[in-house]
């Protein structure tokens, strides 16, 4: 008699997740400003995460980020060791589409500022991104960073601002519309740059300076990452 076996192999995945990433759909930057607060009309066409960095120099605290009149939720700030190069990341997981205004508001006018704005399309509009990664020159030679939490088909944004430097993001990021050195003829630089994740850990970074500060966080896919095989299951059938 003779048998006949027939291997069956079955992959299961989490149903619907992993197959759609998110991505950048609109860049642009505020105008150079000493004035709060900072009005900049933006258009954004997808109900998907909104993020927004500020570069500005002074002693003057960030009240707050609104779009369309909304506030943005801070995601991060962080300020150099001298307080002159500070940096601060606001979100908004799902925005009012359209074309409105970003408006930044400081606790006085600040000395130089701007702002940088990205949008995206696919991404999960609840939780919005992952955690956040703040660095400055108290922690050493910078700026860069390493996102721990970023997943394959995340979006990770870095934000850095530095003084008496320029920015070059050297970490095969994109920065095209979102970048502008020398802020006001100033010794302060700031930039928003963005890089595909291409798993866990995704390294970011700018060229070294004696005075930086930065944040850097990770964008979700609506479908909340990139899929990965939860069960193999190998069923030998004779007959």
């Amino acid at each position: 008699m003779i048998r006949r076996y027939l291997l069956l192999v079955v992959i299961l995945l989490l149903p619907t997740q992993g197959w759609a990433a998110v991505a950048v759909d609109s860049r642009a930057q505020g105008t150079a400003t000493a004035t709060s607060p900072q009005t900049t009309s933006f258009t954004v066409n997808s109900a998907s995460p909104l993020i927004v960095s500020v570069s500005w120099q002074g002693a003057q605290t960030l009240s707050g980020v609104t779009w369309n009149g909304t506030a943005m939720s801070l995601i991060g700030q962080q300020d150099d060791s001298l307080g002159i190069a500070k940096t601060g990341v606001y979100g908004l997981a799902n925005p009012a589409t359209g074309t409105h205004d970003v408006v930044v508001t400081w606790s006085a006018n600040p000395d130089v500022a701007t702002s940088f704005f990205i949008s995206t399309t696919g991404g999960d509009t609840t939780t919005g991104w992952r955690g956040v990664y703040k660095r400055s020159d108290t922690d050493g030679t910078g700026p860069g960073l390493t996102v721990v939490d970023s997943v394959s088909g995340d979006i990770v944004f870095h934000a850095i601002t530095t003084y008496s430097a320029t920015n070059t993001f050297d970490g095969g990021e994109t920065a095209t519309s979102t970048q502008d050195d020398a802020i006001f003829a100033s010794g302060t630089s700031g930039g928003l740059s963005t890089k595909d994740a291409a798993g866990a850990s995704t390294v970011v970074g700018a060229t070294d300076t004696g005075i930086y500060s930065e944040a850097a966080v990770a964008v979700i896919p609506a479908s909340g990452g990139a899929a990965t095989p939860r069960n193999l299951l190998l069923m030998g059938v004779g007959q």
